[in-house]
């Protein structure tokens, strides 16, 4: 019989489970568990963070390097699954996409997990992406209103774009709050990323956030009727983002983008217009209870 047990953390060890999730964004209230076993001397090898959003039990796994990660995956998921289903839920959601090929993924599809969304991702270079863009606003720039202009989400509240971007449901809005701290482990790029108005009304935002080499575009929405200007205003966010990119000492080497299987056809074209490449789908997972 497995030996790990689940408890609660004290405040004081809160320093040592949080961050084991990483960079993953974790809504303020959200429960955290931990997975400990007692003997020789008790350590911890898993924790998990669970929380309500959308009518949905979400959760979110996490480890220690070297665990018995099957089995700490199994513990967490089963616990997790028995307190949702005694509190009237019908499905535990994952708590962020997954690539087919992480260890994430593996486990929870060993745990019952299956999947219920599916995003495409595409790859760019970013200095041939940036360079492309230079070349097309070079030649665009007179058709450009007069009217529109960019702002760094720096100097911007976040309540602005939700609006814009409830419909797509690309993001919670706890997770772009917190997208808009500085200090948070999840922020944005608060001046690379941008929101577009038409004098003083927003139409469009592209929120950028930076991991390791990668700079991935987590929201890109533009609202506007005809297509010709909505492609104009795409690439005057995209150009606010190369100029205020900090560089050379952050200087990332890839633009990632994502967009629904089947939805956001205009994120799929814009990434092969800059010249990427698709990679690996990746999926939200959710188990019925």
């Amino acid at each position: 019989m497995s030996d790990i047990y689940i408890r609660a953390p004290k405040p004081a060890e809160l320093f040592r489970v949080m961050p084991l999730f990483g960079r993953d964004f974790i809504p303020p209230g959200a429960q955290v568990l931990v997975a400990a076993k007692s003997k020789p001397l008790e350590r911890f090898v898993g924790a998990t963070a669970g929380w309500q959003a959308e009518g949905y039990a979400k959760i979110l796994l996490a480890w220690l390097p070297g665990s018995a990660r099957q089995e700490t995956a199994s513990a967490l998921v089963k616990h997790v699954a028995e307190s949702a289903r005694a509190g009237g839920f019908r499905h535990l959601m994952y708590g962020k996409l997954l690539a087919e090929d992480s260890e994430s993924y593996a486990l929870l599809k060993e745990n019952g997990f299956a999947i219920m969304h599916s995003e495409r991702y595409f790859r760019v270079q970013l200095d041939s992406a940036t360079n492309r863009v230079d070349t097309l606003m070079a030649r665009f720039q007179a058709e450009v209103p007069g009217t529109w202009h960019t702002e760094p989400i720096r100097h911007r509240q976040p309540e602005e774009i939700f609006d814009l971007i409830a419909p797509h449901h690309l993001m919670m809005p706890e997770e772009v709050r917190a997208g808009w701290n500085p200090d948070s482990p999840s922020s944005f790029a608060l001046d690379a990323s941008s929101i577009i108005y038409d004098g003083k009304a927003p139409f469009g935002v592209l929120l950028i956030r930076r991991f390791g080499e990668m700079a991935n575009c987590e929201v890109r929405v533009v609202e506007h009727s005809d297509l010709r200007l909505r492609g104009l205003a795409n690439l005057v966010l995209f150009h606010h983002c190369h100029h205020n990119y900090p560089r050379p000492a952050d200087h990332a080497r890839w633009l990632i983008f994502r967009a629904g299987l089947k939805e956001h056809l205009e994120t799929a074209n814009t990434a092969f217009r800059l010249g990427g490449t698709e990679l690996s789908p990746r999926h939200l997972l959710y188990l019925a209870l």
